[in-house]
């Protein structure tokens, strides 16, 4: 009966730190300044494309690049942006889902739960702004991942946990393939890849297959059917580029990917180095090979800490990564191919579990599978689209840490700095934020036109906006002039644009 009553208390208090990290970022919402993508999804161009379907070629300048078979996302900006309530409400449930299923993917932990409710303050300044801090690109990236956790979660605890069968998973596994393949395309082909995987996998090891994989399987073809039947994706615009070069590979690897998938991601470099250096350290026996692997470790570590300090003196925010000479960019490139060949064979010989080998073989080709495209795609090409990618990466070292013994005094330590550094790390985001919010606001009362902003006038921490706050549009001018007409209480609910101009 005890351990019943310290169960139940433990369980609530776990869904008492989830409501107020929702309520925090619910709240972080309201002083994030909106840009780009969601006033074009606000303003009239929104309404134009929802009248044609998502589907114009008429303007590819303005017009084209958002003309997509994102249905569920473009739906989703156009009804929460002109409803500022529901852009709240799904900036919060979302932020506290996506790290609650990476952490359950991991096992029932606190101290990976800890370590996942930090996972928005660790991301490098490119993944922050241009997936977190951007509306738009939340929609498209961070709740599209959680479509994509949401289903590998109930693989896990079908297969490796044999957790009791539901019977309304059929159900709930086609609507999340059905919502996950509306979102964004690499997400969409990704859980094709899953789906079918899932089947063959289940069939070899079980020789049989779950009815709730068939009806993942039918949502992920009938998304996809629906997604690419928009015409957009058969016509050639200015907005999407393809090139099979490998001289344009490795120019875009060298010049920005790499930034954005290796190098500037120092956090999730130190914990997985810092894991896999750990792990191979607490094997009783040591040998050649994990000397190896834990003087890499170091040696990695130390690398990405120095450059990161050089780096961060070159940081670009047209770019989102460092503005360095070409030679410095190759150099640190065929640094982190070196980095990706030391995951693979510190995967290969890490001595673990086979459930735990199994997922962190997974996680590894997950990565490679949704940002594999961006080195063949030249535009568009920016940070936010290997966000997934980084996310399976971070659970690839939480698996690893979860490997990891502590003592309970020194695990008590752990999880009190971590509650600290969450704190300090809420605090110190949503003040900035406040801070770029009501300095925007001041300039934006005046009569703007678009075009470049003064250095003068930009917000204290333009790294926190996804243009790095260097110019307005026109979808700015007018979102600014209906929002400076309306006090909170009456946008909360309602914000519209005058319809003269549609």
């Amino acid at each position: 009966m005890f351990n019943n009553t310290w169960a139940n208390v433990k369980t609530h208090k776990t869904a008492l730190w989830l409501t107020l990290y929702g309520l925090y970022f619910a709240i972080l919402k309201i002083v994030i300044v909106p840009f780009g993508d969601d006033q074009f999804w606000w303003g009239p161009a929104g309404r134009f494309l929802l009248r044609h379907h998502f589907y114009t070629l008429s303007d590819q300048q303005y017009i084209g690049g958002s003309s997509n078979g994102r249905y569920l996302s473009n739906l989703t900006m156009i009804f929460s942006s002109h409803h500022p309530i529901v852009s709240y409400l799904i900036f919060g449930a979302f932020s506290v889902l996506l790290v609650y299923l990476l952490a359950r993917l991991v096992g029932k932990s606190k101290l990976i739960l800890f370590l996942s409710l930090l996972l928005p303050f660790t991301l490098s300044r490119p993944f922050l702004t241009t997936t977190w801090l951007w509306y738009a690109a939340f929609v498209n990236y961070v709740c599209g991942m959680v479509f994509i956790f949401a289903y590998l979660l109930i693989l896990k605890n079908d297969y490796f946990d044999q957790s009791k069968f539901n019977k309304y998973l059929p159900i709930i596994s086609i609507f999340l393939s059905l919502c996950g393949g509306l979102i964004v395309e690499h997400l969409t082909i990704y859980q094709l890849i899953v789906s079918l995987f899932a089947i063959g996998f289940f069939r070899l090891k079980k020789h049989r297959y779950r009815l709730h994989q068939l009806t993942y399987l039918l949502g992920a073809v009938i998304s996809a059917r629906i997604m690419f039947s928009n015409g957009s994706y058969w016509v050639h615009t200015s907005y999407r580029n393809i090139s099979l070069s490998t001289t344009a590979s490795w120019q875009i690897f060298a010049q920005t990917s790499h930034f954005w998938l290796i190098s500037l991601n120092l956090i999730l470099i130190l914990l997985l180095t810092g894991s896999i250096f750990f792990c191979n350290y607490q094997r009783t026996r040591q040998t050649f090979k994990t000397t190896l692997v834990m003087s890499l470790s170091v040696v990695f570590a130390i690398y990405y800490c120095l450059s990161n300090l050089y780096l961060r003196n070159h940081f670009s925010l047209n770019t989102f990564a460092p503005d360095i000479s070409k030679f410095l960019q190759g150099y640190d490139s065929l640094i982190g191919i070196f980095f990706v060949i030391y995951l693979i064979v510190s995967t290969v010989w890490l001595e673990v579990d086979a459930t735990t080998k199994f997922s962190l073989w997974f996680c590894l080709v997950s990565c490679v599978i949704l940002t594999g495209p961006f080195l063949i795609i030249t535009s568009p090409n920016s940070a936010r689209e290997f966000f997934g990618g980084v996310l399976f990466m971070y659970l690839f070292a939480f698996l690893l840490i979860r490997q990891l013994h502590f003592t309970r005094p020194n695990l008590r330590r752990f999880r009190t700095v971590m509650a600290s550094l969450l704190s300090l790390g809420c605090l110190a985001l949503l003040v900035a934020n406040v801070q770029n919010y009501h300095c925007f606001l001041e300039h934006s009362s005046r009569d703007v036109v678009p075009g470049a902003i003064a250095e003068v006038n930009q917000v204290p921490h333009p790294s926190l906006m996804p243009n790095g706050d260097l110019y307005t549009t026109s979808d700015g001018v007018r979102y600014w002039q209906a929002y400076h007409r309306s006090d909170f209480s009456q946008r909360l609910f309602k914000l519209d644009y005058p319809k003269n101009n549609d």
